[in-house]
């Protein structure tokens, strides 16, 4: 995972949520850093908080003024485990859709189609050919994604809310639209076919008049 680039998606959301996993004694054996919706295992590293988080990634006292700091308990509502029992790794098609001022990427489930922010991936660019999407259910029954590099778990994921009548009208839109790029092509190339029949039946009666 890429630090930097952690840090980046952030400041640019204007979050920066850290989440820690204690055990049995309340020492802290791991942390997870992300914006709001969004969170990565961090690496071995010493205790963050706020101050050595501003510290450790230049946040500047003007940028401070515009970002949010939180820190608390790994959510009990979601599972932060490698492994989840019940979760069902998806076909990542990557079909990404422009809305809301958002890059999407689609992920289709067996209850129905979910929205991710295509920004919440681009921390895991140094290993986006090793990794695996899978869905899972937080407490409530509402899906999330886990992010997993083999057996190990390095995101998690909330879907982005857009499906709303409005986006449902877009989409239905931009099928008729395809339909109709479908049948077009379909015609023109009929016409093709049509027009070199069409010529090899005339290029035969030429060779055979000549013949």
């Amino acid at each position: 995972m890429k630090l930097k680039t952690l840090a980046a998606l952030c400041k640019t959301k204007g979050s920066f949520c850290l989440y820690d996993r204690v055990d049995a004694d309340g020492e802290i054996v791991e942390q997870w850093l992300g914006p709001h919706r969004a969170v990565y295992r961090l690496p071995d590293l010493p205790s963050l908080n706020k101050e050595n988080l501003i510290a450790l990634f230049d946040i500047t006292e003007k940028q401070c003024k515009n970002i949010s700091f939180f820190e608390n308990s790994l959510p009990a509502a979601l599972n932060f485990d490698d492994a989840d029992g019940a979760e069902v790794m998806l076909d990542d098609k990557q079909i990404r859709i422009e809305y809301g001022g958002a890059l999407l990427r689609t992920v289709l489930t067996d209850t129905g189609a979910y929205f991710i922010e295509e920004d919440f991936l681009t921390p895991l660019s140094d290993i986006a050919d090793h990794i695996e999407l899978y869905a899972r259910r937080a407490t409530d029954g509402s899906r999330y994604f886990a992010i997993k590099m083999g057996l190990e778990l390095v995101a998690v994921i909330l879907p982005r809310d857009v499906v709303r009548e409005g986006f449902i009208d877009t989409l239905d839109k931009l099928t008729r639209a395809c339909h109709v790029s479908l049948d077009r092509e379909a015609e023109q190339a009929a016409e093709r076919e049509r027009r070199r029949d069409a010529g090899d039946a005339a290029q035969m009666e030429i060779g055979g008049d000549e013949g």
